[in-house]
């Protein structure tokens, strides 16, 4: 009964909150998710508002807005990351600047603001319309978004088995002082069981590096 009992608190434990397709009515990331977790779950949503932000901009300028009134609306509606970056495109408007350069600028630390820059590059310089150009982009950020969540969900079972491989040791652990076997004892009784201990807490720590390494490389952009 007690070992049921650990697996089940343990299962509770372990269990993925849904690679971040689950989520509340606010949008934001359950709060016990922590690390990297916590990262990747903030660079989703930054791409989100970005995806938003170029949205907006092509719908004012298929209405027939001037980019930087365009600009000026859709930084009301924007928040996070987006909204500072939109933020500097209006004072470069405003200054008589290329507003491509400081989607480049962004660009440096926020890869897919790349596609932005592009799109006002062609405008500024061969002239090229604005709104479809804009209207592309967004296209290619909700692409993006949508894969990126298709990722997170086609990971979360990885997530989850490591997470339970990790327990079962602890579970036999707790099992066996259910059984009036204490671990301490059990451990230290020896020279070779203090060894196996030993083996196998540097064995999980490698497991849980190769583990998250694969999964950053597998959530990695890939860039041509």
């Amino acid at each position: 009964m007690v070992t049921a009992a650990v697996l089940i608190i343990l299962a509770v434990f372990a269990w993925p909150s849904g690679g971040g397709a689950w989520r509340d009515r606010s949008g934001l990331e359950p709060q016990r998710a922590n690390g990297w977790r916590v990262r990747r779950a903030g660079a989703r949503r930054d791409l989100e508002e970005l995806a938003r932000a170029t949205e907006l901009l092509a719908m004012a300028l298929r209405a027939g807005t001037d980019p930087l009134r365009a600009v000026d609306v859709s930084r009301r509606h924007t928040h996070g990351k987006a909204a500072d970056l939109l933020g500097e495109v209006q004072g470069a408007l405003v200054d008589g600047d290329t507003a491509a350069a400081v989607w480049q600028r962004w660009s440096g630390h926020w890869p897919e603001a790349g596609f932005c820059a592009a799109a006002w590059s062609m405008n500024e310089r061969l002239g090229v319309p604005l709104a479809p150009v804009m209207t592309t982009t967004a296209t290619v950020l909700r692409e993006r978004v949508a894969a990126r969540r298709r990722l997170d969900a086609a990971t979360a079972g990885a997530r989850a088995s490591m997470m339970v491989l990790t327990m079962l040791p602890l579970v036999g652990m707790l099992a066996g002082l259910a059984f009036g076997m204490p671990p301490w004892e059990l451990y230290t009784a020896s020279p070779v069981a203090a060894a196996s201990l030993l083996v196998g807490v540097l064995l999980t720590g490698a497991g849980w590096l190769v583990g998250r390494a694969v999964l950053r490389r597998a959530h990695r952009p890939v860039t041509a």
